[in-house]
């Protein structure tokens, strides 16, 4: 498992200052941006890699939920100061609404805009029979859907912020960052580039091993994993 504590002083290292005090409140920046590059590498080559799920919402017959609204069980969007139930939602994976025996009914297929959802859509539409249009827009906080909700329940599996505290570098902290610890160190190299950007020069040793580590990073994640096709729906009948 790598620590925070663990890639800080690896990047110390990477820039190699002589005195890298004027550095101390700048380099928790240069490692957020730095895994936020190594998240993306991760989510792109497999959506669900980081993939976490929310607790599942109720909906009586409804065909919108407010993921910010302060009152609503499950808030993954809005101000974090009225208190967010999970981490913020930066995507969207899969929706799905389940039977009263907990098995699926529907997995709901993203669109890509609101009058393609409403093409789909009719007052006081229902999903019946395998037949409907089982689609959901996502619209600044809310989830649109385009026929009204009446299972139980319903899922949202989706790609979370990052909550890892790049503050918590003291020898004593032991923050955890994620399942890819084997390559924790490219967390260091990403970072490195912000910080030679603002340096102005570049170690071509750093840059060489930041190229071979994002190959061998993409290999390991193409390599055994069942990649689900996020890109369409089955309806299940």
């Amino acid at each position: 498992m790598a620590t925070v504590t663990q890639v800080s002083a690896l990047f110390r290292q990477y820039i190699d200052e002589t005195d890298d005090s004027w550095l101390e409140n700048n380099i928790p920046v240069y490692l957020r941006f730095g895994y936020a590059q190594m998240r993306r590498m991760a989510q792109q080559a497999d959506p669900y890699a980081l993939a976490i799920e929310a607790p599942p919402i109720s909906l009586t017959n409804a065909m919108q939920y407010d993921l910010s609204l302060t009152t609503n069980p499950v808030r993954l969007l809005g101000n974090p100061l009225a208190g967010l139930t999970g981490p913020r939602l930066q995507k969207i994976l899969q929706v799905q609404s389940f039977n009263v025996d907990g098995t699926v009914k529907y997995m709901w297929k993203g669109v890509g805009s609101i009058r393609e959802l409403r093409r789909y859509s009719w007052a006081g539409g229902q999903v019946s029979g395998g037949y409907g249009p089982a689609q959901y827009f996502l619209q600044g906080n809310l989830i649109l859907f385009a026929a009204q909700i009446t299972e139980p329940n319903f899922t949202i599996t989706y790609f979370p912020e990052d909550t890892v505290d790049w503050t918590k570098n003291g020898q004593s902290d032991n923050e955890y960052i994620d399942n890819f610890g084997d390559f924790a160190d490219l967390i260091a190299l990403l970072a490195y580039q912000q910080y030679a950007i603002r340096d102005g020069i570049n170690n071509p040793g750093v840059l060489a091993a930041t190229q071979d580590r994002k190959a061998e990073f993409n290999a390991y994640l193409a390599t055994g994993r069942d990649v689900p096709g996020h890109d369409h729906v089955v309806r299940e009948y």
